[in-house]
């Protein structure tokens, strides 16, 4: 191999068994791009770092946890890290100072984010092991994992989370706020939420409460029946004088009508003076009737109601 090489892709289009890794990877010294599909990932004992690299993507690769954090511990300049898929991940951990870019779509039990202070996007979409329980370490505490989390992301600016992922950071009982405020976060993406549950709608808002300089706001919610503790928190929002000061854009996908979703929907319209449009969609049938919004009280004289059906 040669040991000039900038930019690597390999990859197995079999995917039935993962493939071992060829040892003269690690003997590019001048490897910045690497993206790895369908093998085997084992460091050798000489393995001194990839001191180039910035951006690393890994698909349905074979990997273990210890060998993950060391990888990414020795890639000095990394920028970009995609995880997609990764075999045998308990535990994510994630110390790089250098890391802007941070995606996950993958089983996994844990995470720390912590000494990843330059992060500025962070896209996490946890999909459950054990047949879709949320596992926990007796140790662990909602607070802990929002610091090991959130601790550090002082710079982020653009922050996707999926709904399992906001279940564990929800714990046993949900912190009101993040541990530090996200004074430069613009962008926000829910994905998957389900409104009638508490704790999801909990930790969402804890999140949004942390953002005061937010200007897009997205939620995609997936069928629920209504639920009054959900629609309770909704409205302590207005309650405790909290307003969305920044917020221009919101876009509300897969809604179907229920009570919970028209509560979350006046509750926007009603704490957001800067709002310019709020885009509703429903993916199943008729689109919402916007009358049922025209009597609302709107904290902003311009708002565009946008309604779509898919």
């Amino acid at each position: 191999m040669d040991k000039g090489i900038k930019e690597l892709i390999l990859q197995d289009f079999g995917f039935v068994k993962r493939f071992k890794l060829p040892c003269g990877i690690f003997s590019c010294p001048q490897l910045t791009c690497l993206e790895l599909y369908g093998c085997v990932f084992k460091l050798p004992s000489t393995f001194k770092g990839f001191h180039c690299l910035k951006s690393l993507q890994l698909t349905q690769v074979s990997i273990i946890s210890d060998i993950l954090e060391s990888l990414i511990r020795n890639c000095p300049i990394l920028e970009r890290l995609t995880l997609l898929n990764i075999d045998h991940l308990a535990s994510v951990r994630i110390h790089n100072s250098s890391l802007k870019y941070l995606k996950i779509d993958s089983e996994f039990e844990d995470i720390n984010l912590e000494n990843s202070v330059n992060l500025d996007s962070v896209d996490i979409r946890m999909i459950p092991m054990y047949g879709g329980i949320i596992t926990r370490n007796n140790e662990q505490s909602n607070s802990c994992n929002f610091d090991r989390v959130f601790g550090c992301l002082y710079d982020i600016k653009r922050l996707t989370l999926s709904c399992h992922f906001l279940q564990w950071l929800a714990g046993d009982q949900v912190q009101e706020r993040l541990p530090i405020v996200l004074n430069r976060l613009l962008f926000l993406d829910l994905k998957e939420v389900t409104l009638s549950n508490f704790k999801e709608v909990m930790v969402s808002l804890s999140i949004v409460k942390s953002c005061p300089n937010l200007e897009e706001l997205v939620i995609t919610v997936v069928q629920s029946n209504g639920s009054r503790p959900a629609m309770d928190c909704f409205t302590g929002l207005c309650l405790c004088g909290f307003m969305f000061h920044k917020l221009k854009v919101v876009r509300i996908r897969g809604i179907i009508g229920t009570r919970t979703e028209l509560e979350f929907i006046k509750v926007v319209l009603t704490l957001s003076p800067q709002l310019e449009s709020i885009i509703i969609v429903n993916y199943l049938g008729d689109r919402i009737p916007e009358s049922l919004l025209l009597e609302v009280d709107r904290a902003s004289e311009h708002v565009k109601i946008i309604s779509l059906a898919l």
